[in-house]
């Protein structure tokens, strides 16, 4: 999704933004013994601003640096 918009005298008015919405993981998240050996669904959003308006982005790139940050280790998370 991209929020950037061009005004009226034709100049971008924001930076342009992508949205990855919804990818979805299994992996080893929580702080309970049981946590450590089952890994469970983690659902996550991400949203990146550009600097530049011509620059470009390969969405499976993104995706791709969030699904190993995901898929390393286990992340001792609770839920709120």
């Amino acid at each position: 999704m991209n929020s950037a918009h061009i005004g009226s005298a034709g100049a971008w008015t924001g930076a342009p933004v992508i949205t990855l919405a919804g990818m979805s993981f299994h992996v080893l998240v929580g702080v309970l013994a049981h946590e450590a050996e089952h890994p469970q669904p983690l659902m996550i959003d991400l949203e990146v601003s550009l600097t530049d308006a011509n620059a470009f982005v390969d969405y499976r790139e993104l995706y791709d640096v969030v699904r190993r940050v995901a898929e390393q280790g286990q992340h001792r998370l609770l839920e709120d």
